[in-house]
């Protein structure tokens, strides 16, 4: 009796056997309108969004939150201001709706992650104070300029508040900036 080749199974890529072939598709997941979605600023300034149609959205500082439909969320993305791609606003929770924040992400067409970290409202932090060093300047050198304006931005009050003290990424910070003062000294 011959035996059925293994096959193991894996939702990123095709796994091949000497006989089959097969691929776990991910399903798609149904993001309404409707759902309610947490957003934080992410950014020292104040973020302001005034709608035509709808309420308007203040943040007036870093860490602010408030709570938006995926419609006003996708309204913030089409109105012409880079509020979400340049990540100075941050999904920081599904409040209503049955889906992950990298399904909202998804669904109004914003990148989500890095390597296999998610932008949550603790990435930059984590990415700043706790990423190996070959890990933090590969990613910054494939970066999109928002990105970079991210994390100099929060590098630089980090290290006012006495939490990012590692000198190698100060200085490739300093570098790439082509600014030998942005932390002060």
């Amino acid at each position: 009796m011959a035996t059925q080749p293994k096959v193991s199974i894996n939702t990123t890529k095709k796994t091949t056997t000497s006989k089959t072939t097969k691929v776990a598709e991910k399903k798609p997941v149904m993001v309404q309108r409707d759902f309610v979605v947490e957003i934080k600023n992410n950014s020292s300034a104040i973020i302001s969004h005034n709608p035509k149609v709808g309420r308007p959205i203040e943040l007036s500082e870093y860490g602010d939150k408030d709570y938006v439909t995926i419609a006003e969320l996708q309204e913030i993305k089409n109105g012409g201001k880079y509020l979400l791609s340049e990540y100075l606003i941050l999904i920081t929770d599904v409040i209503e709706g049955d889906c992950t924040i990298a399904d909202i992400y998804s669904y109004i067409g914003i990148k989500s992650f890095v390597g296999d970290e998610i932008i949550d409202e603790h990435f930059f932090d984590n990415f700043i104070t706790k990423a190996e060093y070959e890990d933090f300047e590969k990613i910054m050198s494939n970066a999109e300029i928002g990105f970079k304006s991210q994390v100099v931005q929060r590098s630089v009050k980090l290290y006012k508040e006495g939490k990012f003290t590692f000198a190698p990424k100060i200085e490739y910070l300093k570098n790439m900036t082509e600014n030998e003062y942005l932390f002060g000294i």
